[in-house]
């Protein structure tokens, strides 16, 4: 099972998550995923907000613009 961001905004580029990581399950591979979203919530900029889709697979980390940070 695969962890993937998808359009790795700067703050995701700088910890070094914007490679696709490989698992063996699936409940390892989402516990990554949400790894990386909680150190995001904390570190991050707080210019994006981050969630996770289920897609053939993969888990993939999605981020949108956070509005409220302006």
């Amino acid at each position: 099972m695969k962890v993937k961001v998808l359009r790795p905004c700067h703050c995701i580029k700088r910890f070094k998550f914007d490679e696709t990581l490989e698992y063996n399950d699936k409940e390892e591979a989402l516990k990554k995923a949400e790894e990386i979203i909680e150190i995001m919530q904390i570190k991050s900029c707080h210019s994006h907000e981050f969630s996770i889709n289920e897609n053939n697979n993969c888990f993939e980390i999605v981020s949108k613009i956070n509005y409220k940070s302006w």
